[in-house]
């Protein structure tokens, strides 16, 4: 009877037991079939036989470009790896065989691009940008009948506008910035997270063209000389006195913003200075030692931001500090100094984001119990056997930290500071897990329950003995008491 229970056990386990879904999102369309969408089954990853993840694809004419993507686990943003975009080098236009790996373990991921046979490709040319809403198809260029040289003609109002190239679906850049007396540039692609900037000094057609031989883009810009069979014509020139945008700080600390990561926080928009750059500051701010991540914001969304990698402000110490954040919107410079003002103490709130109530519900937990000595904080939540991911909330919703590091019930114990990749927890029996936080050494320990020493092999099948599953998990009933798969009585 024992070890028909323990067949009708595995079984059980056997069935219910499933791979995790890993989709690859990323661009060109070209390569992906859509840019950035994880919900396109075309693009989930294989499982193989040693556990690890492949997705590949043959015979795409690639022309030279830089793809883009991450693997994302399930089919929704949320859970992605690596944190920064892949990047995978195209150096010449050929037909490639293109084959992307994840590694579950450690959330490796690797790609390979294998030429298969060179191959002209001609690709398309597009502009995104604050002239389109940055749409990345509303504008593509016209290529002429030599395929040497592709253009675009657009209206434009007289202001400043903030836009990449789309070459072959790829976004490029290098940050390039274009006026009438400076009218072409070469794009390397060595900077592509910079956003180029278009001055029309006047209202009317700008006409976009892209050489290839050359990879320039020349804009020919419409004459400011007024027509003179039309003497009620006039050139208007915006006002230098009033700012045509507005320039909005959000970042992580709630300490500092008032909100965390709120590009649409009229209290952080940035002040106009005489010199034409734009200035954000405030005092009295009680910061914790570490770094001030933000970025600045163009019109209250997060559409155009500087820089393309968050800024990140170092914080030497714990203490109350005057922060000044300055943006130059004709280089795109972000600058800021913290300077303190005063020491305090802070013993800030502990908490964590995670997917403890399953792999797609992330949210944050309680925080943390603080001793009262101030040394240490304590958390204890009741979690089923599974893997978890996680990162910790340090003085603040908008403090994310986290650096891949792994708990197991070997390894229950890691210093967590910024980095990459997110805390996972093995939990390999169900019961509470109590989770210490190490203030003086940003130490993180996770007390594991007791493994039981009553297995499932222990317990009598008799004419007494009830399974049932409830909420996913196996439980038997014998003589009045309830068991859970591993043999541990439960209440």
């Amino acid at each position: 009877m024992k070890k028909l229970f323990s067949f009708i056990f595995a079984a059980c386990m056997a069935v219910t037991a499933f791979a995790e879904v890993y989709t690859v999102a990323g661009s060109p369309a070209k390569l992906f079939g859509t840019e950035w969408d994880p919900a396109n089954k075309a693009n989930v990853m294989t499982e193989q036989a040693d556990g690890t993840y492949k997705w590949e694809k043959t015979d795409v004419e690639m022309s030279a470009t830089t793809v883009q993507f991450k693997v994302v686990k399930g089919s929704a943003w949320g859970t992605e790896y690596p944190s920064s975009n892949y990047e995978l080098k195209i150096a010449k236009s050929g037909k490639y065989t293109i084959t992307i790996t994840f590694n579950p373990n450690g959330n490796k991921v690797a790609a390979t691009a294998t030429l298969q046979q060179e191959v002209d490709v001609i690709p398309s040319i597009a502009i995104a940008g604050d002239m389109n809403g940055w749409n990345t198809s509303a504008n593509t260029f016209t290529m002429a009948a030599d395929k040497k040289t592709a253009s675009l003609t657009l209206n434009l109002e007289a202001k400043a506008y903030g836009f990449k190239m789309i070459i072959g679906g790829s976004w490029t850049n290098d940050g390039q910035k274009i006026t009438r007396e400076n009218n072409s540039a070469v794009y390397t692609g060595a900077n592509v997270d910079a956003n180029g900037t278009l001055t029309a000094d006047v209202a009317g057609e700008y006409t976009f063209t892209w050489t290839y031989a050359t990879s320039t883009l020349e804009v020919t810009y419409p004459s400011t000389t007024p027509d003179p069979e039309q003497p009620g014509d006039s050139i208007v020139t915006p006002d230098p006195e009033q700012p045509t945008v507005t320039y909005t700080v959000a970042g992580s600390s709630e300490a500092a913003f008032g909100t965390t990561w709120a590009a649409d926080n009229a209290a952080n928009d940035m002040t106009l200075q005489a010199d034409g750059t734009y200035k954000w500051e405030k005092t009295g701010i009680e910061l914790l030692k570490g770094s001030l991540d933000f970025k600045v914001c163009k019109d209250h969304a997060w559409t155009t931001a500087y820089p393309g990698s968050d800024y990140s402000l170092t914080i030497p110490e714990t203490g109350i500090y005057t922060v000044v954040i300055t943006f130059n919107p004709t280089t795109e410079e972000v600058n800021a100094t913290a300077t303190k003002t005063a020491d305090v103490v802070i013993i800030p709130t502990i908490a964590m984001h995670g997917n403890f109530a399953g792999p797609d519900a992330w949210a944050d937990t309680e925080n943390y119990t603080i001793a009262a000595d101030n040394k240490t904080a304590t958390l204890v939540m009741t979690l089923a056997v599974g893997n978890y991911e996680f990162g910790m909330r340090i003085g603040g919703k908008g403090d994310w930290t986290a650096n891949g590091a792994a708990f197991t019930r070997e390894s229950a114990s890691a210093e967590v500071v910024k980095g990459s990749g997110n805390l996972t927890l093995a939990a390999d029996v169900a019961g509470e897990y109590t989770f210490t936080w190490t203030y003086e050494t940003n130490t993180l320990t996770i007390t594991f329950p007791a493994k039981s020493t009553v297995g499932f092999e222990n317990i009598e099948a008799t004419e007494n003995a009830v399974k049932f599953v409830e909420n996913g998990k196996i439980f038997i009933i014998r003589e009045g008491n309830i068991y859970d798969a591993t043999g541990a009585r439960v209440k």
